[in-house]
């Protein structure tokens, strides 16, 4: 995967999230509707696992964040963030940051660069040093 594919995985996952907890609201409220006495494991397996998949994709945006944080330059924070993070246009960042269009692309290759730098030095405070992660679900979109 490359760095672009993998910062754009963080514009979904905010969405995937949500549709996690509304499943898991739904679930709660079959499990109520049907006020069974006891015969819950299969739903209690089920509210597992979308907390495991709720919370992969929270540890892959804290990654993602992290990783812009560690950029050198806030510009190049700024405009990461507003492209990969929100899916800004590159009008929409000019407009709002004040540089032209072909200023802010040039940023924009230079910190993807820094990215891909930061991530082959993993961040002493990491506790996994794999940071290009994928969600299965979201490979394969562009």
């Amino acid at each position: 995967m490359d760095i672009q594919s993998y910062l754009k995985q963080a514009r979904y996952l905010d969405l995937r999230i949500n549709m996690k907890l509304m499943q898991l609201t739904a679930l709660r409220r079959q499990v109520l509707a049907a006020d069974t006495d006891g015969g819950g494991g299969g739903a209690a397996a089920l509210e597992d696992e979308i907390r495991r998949d709720i919370d992969e994709m929270a540890a892959l945006k804290t990654q993602i964040m992290g990783l812009i944080r560690r950029l050198s330059r806030p510009e190049y924070q700024t405009i990461v963030e507003f492209r990969y993070l929100y899916g800004w246009s590159w009008e929409k960042i000019s407009a709002n940051i004040g540089f032209s269009k072909s200023y802010v692309r040039e940023m924009n290759s230079r910190a993807l660069r820094e990215c891909g730098l930061l991530l082959k030095v993993p961040d002493e405070s990491a506790q996994n040093s794999t940071f290009l992660t994928e969600i299965p679900a979201l490979s394969g979109r562009r």
